[in-house]
Order: C-alpha cells, then structure tokens, then sequence
C-alpha cells in the first residue's frame, strides 16, 4: 500500500506498507529526498524499557521531521526503543 502524507508539522512523505496495518513510514521517503526502509525482526526474547516509544514509530519520526541524514543520525543516536 503506497500512502501519501501532508502532516500539520514536519515534511510531507510517501510510505510503503502492507494493507491491513496501522504502521505507516516503515519505508518511504520525504519531500527533501531521504529515504528510509526500517527492517524489524520479531523475537519473543525482548525487554520494555520505561519511556520509550516503539522502534516503528522512528521510520515515521525519521520521514518527517528530518532533511539530512546528519539530522537522521542524531535522531537515531537518541532513540530508546521499547524492544
């Protein structure tokens, strides 16, 4: 499913994704050119860590909020993930 993004904040982006999910920005790529394609491998071997947010919520983050990788990198460097 290809779906086009005009967010109130941020960039405007384009995100591929199965039908059927409620995750967008898992791969795409923004209105300044940086793309993103987000791997996720499940595992039942996983901890939660308190004030995290989920790691398919960065890809989104990522498309929208960044114009750089520079920008991309510092975003990554500080993201705690939930798993």
């Amino acid at each position: 499913m290809l779906a086009r993004h005009q967010p109130d904040k941020g960039l405007p982006y384009v995100s591929l994704g199965t039908a059927g999910t409620v995750v967008d920005g898992i791969t795409g790529i923004n209105a300044e050119g940086l793309s993103v394609a987000l791997h996720q491998h499940m595992s039942t071997d996983v901890g939660i860590l308190t004030g995290s947010r989920p790691i398919l919520d960065l890809a989104r983050q990522l498309l929208q909020h960044c114009r750089t990788l520079e920008e991309a990198a510092e975003t990554c460097a500080g993201w705690r993930t939930t798993s």
